[in-house]
């Protein structure tokens, strides 16, 4: 019966070990009703029992009917991120059927989907509860990147937000290594080559080609290139 007592349904319960009424022949009885489409609220239950002489008994049961929506709040994402370490991802999630599952989604600069992150419950319960993950920026691009969160209830209901973003940046300045300076011929004069070598490392990696400028104090400016 519906909040307002008017039937909307009856079911069959049995005792064969398959509706949920423990073991076959064991005289517990189960079934299942499908509440799709059916309002929040409380409901009641009218058990009929009926025997092989016709004799009937009965009993009255109640249960509430939750909102299954998912609500969304307080989301967060660490931002901005250094290359190389990682983005802390949490949202706090509600439900009224219980959680199942949340996962956050990563998405590179141009929205399409790289990666995903199985987020942990750390605080809360099945109905009400903050999850929270991490992801490695390590090999990625620079730029900013968007979450993309997936929550699924315990009725398979599978909710979406996408208010999350974090940017990835390098604001570690590259290191210079050795350098070295290889004069052809050994002793070079005015207008002879002299090639100079350095070894350079960084964060985000140094681009293929890139340009070094290097001063020769009383002389110029010179570019190494990439090797």
């Amino acid at each position: 019966e519906s909040p307002d007592e008017t039937i909307i349904d009856s079911i069959q319960l049995f005792d064969d070990g398959l509706n949920g009424d423990g073991a076959g022949g064991d005289n517990q009885f189960g079934g299942y009703w499908n509440s799709s489409g059916a309002a929040p609220g409380n409901y009641f239950l009218d058990l009929e029992v009926r025997d092989a002489k016709n004799l009937v008994d009965s009993g009255v049961d109640t249960f509430i009917l939750s909102d299954p929506t998912t609500t969304f709040s307080a989301q967060s994402a660490t931002s901005p991120v250094e290359y190389g370490s990682s983005v802390t991802i949490s949202v706090h999630v509600v439900d009224g059927s219980g959680i199942t599952s949340v996962v956050a989604r990563i998405q590179q600069p141009d929205e399409t989907d790289i990666d995903s992150v199985i987020l942990a419950l750390v605080g809360g319960d099945a109905y009400g509860a903050t999850y929270s993950g991490t992801w490695s920026t390590s090999g990625e691009n620079l730029g900013t990147y968007w979450i993309d969160i997936d929550a699924t209830d315990t009725l398979t209901n599978v909710v979406s937000d996408e208010t999350l973003t974090f940017d990835v940046e390098d604001t570690t300045s590259p290191v210079i290594g050795a350098t070295t300076d290889a004069p052809d011929p050994a002793d070079p004069e005015a207008g002879d080559t002299v090639t100079i070598s350095t070894t350079l490392t960084d964060l985000a990696g140094v681009a293929a080609g890139a340009n070094t400028n290097v001063t020769i104090v009383g002389i110029g400016t010179f570019n190494l290139v990439n090797v």
